[in-house]
């Protein structure tokens, strides 16, 4: 394996080693499109390290969906600290816009904050396999009982830890920003 600590090309040997002061012979072997097009990315990223004694960030994509994942982790610890909706959407948002937005009639502010918490809700208590696959899990009345539906709508309606703030800083004791 080769790796900067960030990216990474792994290497299987068929027979031998790299350890030895002999010299490697490489052999790459595709069969047919369909082989040759999960393995050309691998083959480029390796031939670039080569010639540039570097990882090309452009071969390596960020992982699609990554930053939802981050925001819905973020979503769960900061109700695990008992933040309300408003104050999760002003970490999120900021507070002008939660203030200019947040009791408009589009509800739309609103919405998309009650969204980002069910996901995290439902991803902690094992839907993050769906939510990676970039599906909504079905929630029906039996799942949503077993899943704790009422503890999660009252922190959804902010009746558990209501009149109490918190700071949603890095320097919270927390740590959720």
């Amino acid at each position: 394996m080769l790796s900067d600590g960030w990216h990474h090309i792994r290497i299987d040997l068929d027979a031998g080693t790299l350890a030895g002061g002999a010299p490697v012979v490489f052999a790459y072997r595709l069969h047919g499109i369909a082989s040759a097009m999960s393995r050309v990315l691998p083959l480029r990223r390796l031939l670039h390290l080569c010639r540039h004694r570097r990882f090309a960030a452009s071969l390596f994509p960020a992982e699609r969906g990554m930053d939802r994942s981050v925001v819905l982790l973020r979503v769960h610890d900061a109700l695990a600290a008992g933040a309300s909706q408003r104050e999760i959407a002003c970490a999120l948002f900021g507070e002008e816009r939660v203030a200019r937005e947040w009791s408009s009639p589009s509800d739309s502010l609103r919405s998309r904050t009650r969204r980002l918490i069910h996901d995290a809700t439902v991803m902690a208590q094992g839907g993050y396999r769906s939510l990676l696959l970039g599906t909504r899990p079905k929630t029906d009345a039996a799942t949503r009982k077993r899943r704790g539906w009422r503890l999660y709508r009252s922190r959804r309606f902010g009746l558990i830890g209501a009149g109490t703030t918190h700071d949603l800083t890095a320097n919270s004791p927390t740590g959720w920003q």
